[in-house]
């Protein structure tokens, strides 16, 4: 809620981006290939104790983005 990509952009097949919301700023790249879309993200401190709900919570959610 209230979070908003402030950065973005391409390199070959990888797309690196920033959402920045709630004074958290959260970097991801994600990998693009025909099979598979492969996501990374660096949760600064905060976050990284919620890590295991998140990645749980993408892992059920994302791949309903790529239908």
């Amino acid at each position: 809620p209230g979070g908003a990509v402030t950065e973005h952009r391409w390199e070959g097949d990888s797309l690196f981006f920033t959402v920045e919301g709630m004074g958290q700023r959260v970097a991801a790249r994600l990998d693009v290939t025909a099979a598979n879309v492969h996501a990374s993200f660096e949760l600064p401190a905060f976050l990284a104790m919620f890590s295991d709900k998140i990645c749980a919570k993408l892992q059920k959610e994302a791949p309903k983005l790529l239908e």
